[in-house]
């Protein structure tokens, strides 16, 4: 005769799952202990999840008549025990929410199902792959590109309440989102790497979703490990709704469980589990990407949708490589750009069809040039190849945009092609902060302050917690002389960040914001107090605009003695000689500096205190130049 057995039904939310008719809670497919009482609450809790359980439910149903002292006591234990199960947290819960005097919410999206998840195998696998890796999605800056897209989903499907309705029928505002850094509950700390790499690439997919403003790697790493109430965090970012979760890694498989969580009301509005062999890793973030614009309600454009979805495989050994050089190459030290150029070199040589890895090399080689930690040319010219390779291998606008930079950069001219290879690259990445600081730059060159006023705030916003966004920012008014504006946000910038940390970068502003004010003693005075903050030839600028010409001089031969190619020097040498009225030795040494490539020409020359020979035909030769209108040295014949 035909079974007429029910299915068995499951209750799955997160990484756990609990079987009602065994009385069992699972986490990953491995049983957790959970006392009889504690786990008749938990149950109780998930029959109706988002729903007050009162005080008096629970011991009504749960407790017997007259226990009282014995229901106190026992409720406050088997919340305790559940929370201890889940790894909760009383103070900031993310499963069981205690509503004080009235009772307890569970508050994680809920799925049911039928059949149970397996349990991910991580016996009798080699040392490396026995690590359970668990991480949750992310993303990237720069050289971040079109990676990670579909990943099978393995249960734990729910995409939660309203998910384009809030409360009473009003449409979800979302319009800006950040990424905390995936948790890594692998235990082995070897493993980070992994973690902070996924959530590059989730920010980086995310980003490319020209209504959402997504905030950028370097501001959310900031939160990893954080305690804080999500609430306070996207307070801090002033940020609409937050995406955190988890991933687990053993040997090849991947598991990532992500939600999405609106700040103010910390409700969640989509809850999703992915699971996918490491070789079709290139297919989950751009997945996570979409599925989050569907339940914020956001349209994609044909171009986002085709960024998205693209399908692609990748050599794991490669794609590992790859996430660890993404790291470094942030660090901001010479270290770090080392390493970051020999995992790219290791990850195109396991698989040189890898397009990331070729471009994660050119930028790890546009950075060691940058800081002459290597010839320059020598840099930049390996910068550039592999940038041509990458754009052969997969022509995305941020491959085609580190071409363009790369060869901005041996010209030196900043060519209207340039130009335009930036704003592609902006329609298709809008939350790239460094896509919008090289446009402002560009800008600023051009002498479009308002537009790149516009750009800096951008990038400023994107990214707000590294201090190279608000020099931007504050340089830009100087430029555009809202002298105004720029003391503005100078006075917020040390409550923006660790005054220990930024204090060199603080004490450079305030002097450029002095010396555009034209008030140079006070610009001394300020350089005195923080002498490692300038080059010797800055103090030799302000002695020259002070009528102290004979220090200015005396300081210009020392550091002409010690001068060496390359060293980034070449327009403080220019910029001295010009404030003590000789002009021919000056436009000697802007010339140089065309000639060593400094990148300092990116943006210096709209500075005001250039404005002393903006007048003379040669120094508007050399903007014309910076911007690709003109080419080569001044010939007075050529500037009639």
């Amino acid at each position: 005769m035909e079974s007429s057995a029910r299915p068995h039904r499951l209750i799955r939310f997160a990484i756990f799952e609990v079987d009602p008719e065994a009385g069992e809670l699972r986490k990953q497919g491995l049983k957790i202990k959970l006392q009889e009482q504690p786990f008749q609450v938990l149950a109780l809790l998930l029959e109706q999840p988002g729903r007050v359980v009162t005080r008096e439910e629970l011991q009504n149903k749960l407790w017997s008549t007259g226990t009282f002292v014995d229901f106190e006591h026992g409720v406050n234990t088997a919340i305790s025990k559940i929370r201890e199960a889940l790894g909760d947290s009383a103070d900031n819960p993310r499963y069981v929410e205690t509503l004080p005097r009235r009772g307890y919410r569970f508050i994680y999206p809920v799925a049911a199902a039928s059949s149970p998840s397996p349990a991910v195998e991580a016996v009798r696998e080699p040392p490396l792959q026995k690590r359970r890796l668990f991480v949750l999605g992310g993303l990237a800056l720069i050289a971040g590109t079109a990676v990670l897209l579909a990943l099978n989903v393995a249960g734990l499907r729910d995409r939660l309440v309203n998910a384009v309705g809030g409360r009473h029928g009003v449409p979800l505002q979302i319009h800006s989102i950040a990424v905390l850094p995936l948790e890594n509950l692998s235990g082995d700390p070897e493993q980070e790497y992994f973690a902070d790499g996924m959530t590059d690439e989730l920010i980086t997919n995310l980003g490319r979703i020209s209504a959402l403003r997504v905030i950028s790697r370097q501001s959310m790493m900031r939160y990893k490990g954080s305690k804080k109430p999500l609430p306070e965090i996207a307070r801090e970012l002033n940020v609409d709704a937050l995406v955190e979760g988890t991933v687990q890694r053993v040997g090849n498989r991947v598991r990532i469980n992500a939600n999405l969580v609106q700040a103010t009301s910390e409700r969640h509005l989509w809850a999703e589990s992915y699971e996918r062999d490491l070789t079709d890793v290139l297919t989950l973030q751009p997945e996570m990407a979409r599925a989050v614009a569907q339940a914020i309600g956001s349209a994609l454009t044909p171009v986002q949708l085709n960024s998205l979805t693209a399908p692609k495989k990748v050599n794991p050994a490669a794609y590992e490589a790859y996430l660890r050089g993404r790291v470094p190459v942030y660090r901001g030290d010479e270290e770090g750009r080392r390493e970051a150029k020999e995992w790219a070199e290791k990850s195109i040589a396991l698989d040189p069809s890898f397009a990331q890895g070729h471009l994660l090399l050119a930028h790890a080689y546009l950075e060691l040039g940058g800081w002459s930690e290597m010839p320059r040319v020598e840099a930049w010219t390996k910068a550039k190849a592999e940038a041509e390779r990458a754009v052969a291998l997969e022509s995305t606008p941020q491959a085609r945009c580190m071409l363009w930079l790369v060869r901005c950069f041996l010209r030196p001219e900043l060519t209207p092609e340039f130009a335009r290879t930036l704003h592609d690259a902006l329609s298709a990445d809008p939350s790239n902060p460094y896509f919008h600081e090289y446009y402002a730059e560009w800008l600023t060159l051009k002498g479009r302050h308002d537009e790149a006023i516009v750009h800096a705030r951008k990038a400023h916003e994107l990214d707000p917690f590294t201090a190279a966004f608000d020099t931007l920012l504050i340089s830009t008014y100087i430029y555009a002389r809202r002298l105004e504006d720029a003391e503005q946000f100078v006075t917020g910038f040390a409550a923006r960040h660790p005054v220990q940390r930024v204090a060199p970068w603080l004490a450079q502003c305030r002097v450029d914001l002095l010396d555009a004010r034209g008030d140079y003693r006070g610009a001394f005075r300020l350089l005195e107090i923080e002498s490692a903050m300038k080059s010797p030839l800055f103090r030799a600028y302000l002695y020259a605009r002070l009528g102290r010409g004979r220090e200015a001089r005396r300081i210009v031969a020392e550091q002409e003695r010690k001068y060496r190619p390359v060293s980034n020097r070449a327009l403080d040498f220019a910029l001295v000689l010009a404030t003590l009225g000789e002009r021919d030795r000056a436009f000697e040494w802007i010339e140089k500096a065309f000639e060593e490539r400094e990148p300092l020409l990116w943006v210096v020359l709209g500075h005001p205190h250039w404005d002393q020979i903006r007048d003379d035909p040669r120094f508007q030769w050399a903007i014309k130049r910076r911007v690709g209108e003109v080419k080569g040295p001044y010939v007075p014949s050529q500037g009639k």
